[in-house]
């Protein structure tokens, strides 16, 4: 289940009592659009998160903005010390899936590996019975 930081803003008891309870079914917890909107590290250490997903306005600009490098790599690293995944949104080019191969990045999503697709599409592409 994604959430984006604006869900817990005001609440932050009750949005982890929730989320919790929904990670004891068995579901995993993302934060979308990391990095954008009301983050507060003090917050994420209080939710029980499985991943962050990296906005992709940090890959813009790339090989011309160190401050996006250094957010890229430090989220990353912040990631790894604290037990949870993080995922880079919006990876259009090979330059910025090599920075993120190179930044530890494991986990990437954008138009670089596929468009957005119907579930017939999906079905047709991924179909290993043809």
């Amino acid at each position: 289940m994604e959430v984006t930081e604006n869900l817990f803003i005001r609440q932050v008891d009750v949005a982890a009592e929730v989320l919790q309870r929904l990670k004891t079914t068995g579901i995993t917890i993302a934060i979308d659009d990391f990095g954008i909107g009301y983050s507060s590290l003090a917050r994420l250490k209080q939710l029980p998160i499985d991943r962050l997903k990296l906005d992709k306005i940090f890959l813009d600009n790339l090989s011309r903005d160190a401050g996006n490098q250094a957010i890229i790599q430090t989220v990353q690293d912040l990631g790894q010390r604290l037990g949870i995944e993080v995922l880079a949104e919006g990876v259009e080019t090979a330059e910025q899936e090599t920075y993120l191969i190179l930044s530890d990045y494991r986990l990437a999503q954008g138009h670089r590996y596929g468009r957005p697709m119907t579930a017939v599409e999906c079905e047709k592409r991924f179909n290993t019975d043809r």
